[in-house]
């Protein structure tokens, strides 16, 4: 039977007013077998890019503050599988998604990092979806010609984005000077990136582990987190408490 299923990540950002998230109202991705998913007049992809039951595509929305109507909704993905994990917002209200995708046609745009599939059982992919969620404003594959998946995502007050997962690519895009370029070994790596919009990743790391979790800290505004996620959350932390003025 056709079914969605919606982002098991929490929803995460740090942008706004005084580094705080600034939103008001709830935004969900996930991924869905049905053709009639429920989407909005002016959205992105009103329809099921795969075009068959059964296949799963993304999908992002966006509800209004008392979760009674849609403000968007829009399926995002090629004809291929495509998976949402993760979404955050930063403070102009454009939505950030990560997850997998195993389509060659997935939708990327100018300038982003990688524009062709890289190969194996499926890439991460990182999506920008403008505010009122009709465009994407930038999007990109993420991954080597192993398996590769994104499970985590949080974006920072200047508009980059912060990317972990899992990768089993010995290609993978570690770049000079991080953390670890080479492939640990086993079944599968960990994987941390940050990526500037419409640019290259600025830092990526990879390390053996299990797949990363993440969940908001009320207190603080900060994460919890696993595996190389925690990576993750201690940057995010670092750049607020240094945006205050604190170390």
């Amino acid at each position: 039977m056709p079914h969605s299923i919606p982002s098991r990540r929490p929803l995460e950002g740090l942008c706004g007013e005084n580094g705080k998230l600034f939103l008001n109202e709830p935004y969900v991705s996930g991924y869905t077998s049905s053709t009639d998913f429920p989407t909005t007049s002016g959205a992105y992809a009103a329809s099921a890019p795969s075009g068959v039951s059964g296949t799963y595509d993304a999908f992002v929305a966006k509800l209004n503050a008392g979760g009674g109507a849609l403000g968007y909704s829009t399926y995002l993905g090629g004809t291929n599988d495509d998976r949402g994990a993760a979404i955050a917002v930063d403070g102009a209200g454009d939505a950030y998604v990560t997850g997998s995708t195993a389509s060659t046609d997935f939708p990327t745009t100018t300038g982003g990092y990688a524009t062709t599939y890289g190969g194996g059982a499926a890439d991460a992919f990182l999506t920008t979806l403008n505010a009122a969620g009709s465009a994407p404003t930038y999007s990109t594959y993420l991954g080597g010609a192993g398996d590769d998946y994104g499970y985590a995502v949080a974006v920072d007050c200047a508009g980059s984005a912060y990317v972990t997962g899992q990768t089993s690519s010995a290609n993978h895009i570690a770049t000079t000077w991080a953390y670890s370029t080479t492939y640990g070994g086993g079944t599968s790596d960990a994987f941390v990136a940050k990526i500037g919009q419409a640019s290259a990743p600025t830092t990526c790391a990879a390390s053996s582990g299990p797949p990363p979790t993440a969940t908001p800290e009320p207190s603080s505004g900060g994460l919890y987190a696993t595996g190389l996620g925690a990576v993750l959350a201690a940057l995010l932390y670092r750049r607020r408490r240094s945006a205050r003025g604190r170390v």
